[in-house]
């Protein structure tokens, strides 16, 4: 008689039970030992994922904010043109801000609309899981969009006021 190992991962407990309890009873009715090893949690995939979509934001967050201050750099002249020609600094701000505000939006929009026409092909046309009630979740993805788009004006706010603050004398100077 010989014995089987069978393996439990806890990604979801319930699944697990069902299937291992149904292992169990088929090792069983073919005369066979069963032991069972219990795979740490750490090795949780929703939590790999979850890890990996906050890195993901991180990231994209840190560029945001490295693209918004390379644009300020690049625009050194144009912007103490700007200034000397008697734009005030909050002008100069606020156009930095409107500028970002409107990729974000666009990018935000169009990210959305691909996201939801991707899924609807996934889940309806492909039946990839069988028939599925679609939904689309408006209040879950506006938060998420809302908090993108803050996301984009607090990385944008620092390098838009440095780019305020420039002395137009020193700015025509710079090459």
């Amino acid at each position: 008689m010989s014995t089987i190992l069978l393996v439990e991962a806890r990604f979801y407990p319930h699944l697990n039970d069902m299937l291992l309890s149904g292992a169990r009873a088929a090792i069983e009715a073919a005369g066979h030992k069963h032991e069972t090893l219990t795979v740490p949690g750490a090795l949780e995939i929703p939590g790999a994922i979850a890890l990996a979509a906050r890195s993901g934001r991180f990231c994209a967050f840190a560029g945001l904010g490295v693209i918004s201050t390379r644009a300020v750099v690049e625009r050194w002249q144009q912007i103490g043109m700007l200034r000397a020609l008697g734009y005030r600094r909050s002008l100069v701000q606020r156009s930095f801000l409107m500028e970002s505000s409107l990729i974000a939006i666009l990018g935000l929009l169009i990210g959305t609309l691909i996201g939801v026409w991707q899924s609807y092909r996934f889940f309806v046309v492909e039946k990839t899981f069988g028939t599925v009630i679609f939904h689309v979740p408006m209040v879950e993805i506006s938060l998420i969009l809302v908090g993108a788009y803050l996301a984009t004006l607090v990385t944008t706010f620092l390098p838009a006021r440095s780019a305020s603050r420039v002395a137009p004398a020193e700015a025509l100077r710079y090459e």
